[in-house]
């Protein structure tokens, strides 16, 4: 399980570090990680597909998933400038992943809506979220028609 708090931490680099340094030695180049994508992508996407869901339901969860990411976005400012190296550049091709999983998590958020106003005999508030989801699948088709061809084809600068 990692998260934030481990990120900042980092125990198992402040240990790997203390071994090596007393059974090797101290070296001159310090040896650099890469930005792990693979593990940080899927939790904060887990946060907003849950924040975004839970939040109607429950509004007392809004700040603390404010504060989540606020924290994630201090310590990951901090980690990309003092401790990652830029292995490869993705070119912002988690793009349309990222907005793929905001569209779902606001489409099932709107859903959530549609349900607990029809639940609380609000019909009113129910309907007047209906063009709420209309617009949202219409600005997703749009984002795909307009951006997503961007995304297909990478420049030749970008390989070398």
């Amino acid at each position: 399980m990692s998260g934030f708090s481990f990120e900042v931490l980092q125990f198992g680099l402040l240990t790997w570090h203390f071994l090596k340094a007393h059974t090797v030695g101290h070296s001159d180049e310090p040896y650099l990680y890469g930005f792990p994508y693979y593990r940080v992508v899927p939790i904060a996407s887990l946060a907003v597909l849950i924040g975004m869901v839970y939040a109607v339901v429950s509004p007392l969860l809004l700040p603390i998933l404010v504060i989540y990411f606020l924290l994630g976005y201090a310590v990951f400012i901090n980690q990309m400038e003092d401790v990652y190296d830029i292995t490869y550049d993705t070119c912002g091709q988690y793009w349309p992943t990222i907005h793929h999983y905001i569209f779902l998590s606001v489409t099932l958020m709107q859903t959530t809506m549609i349900g607990l106003f029809g639940l609380k005999s609000k019909p009113g508030a129910s309907f007047a979220t209906i063009p709420l989801l209309v617009l949202n699948i219409m600005f997703n088709e749009y984002c795909k028609v307009r951006f997503l061809p961007t995304f297909q084809c990478r420049p030749i600068q970008v390989p070398l």
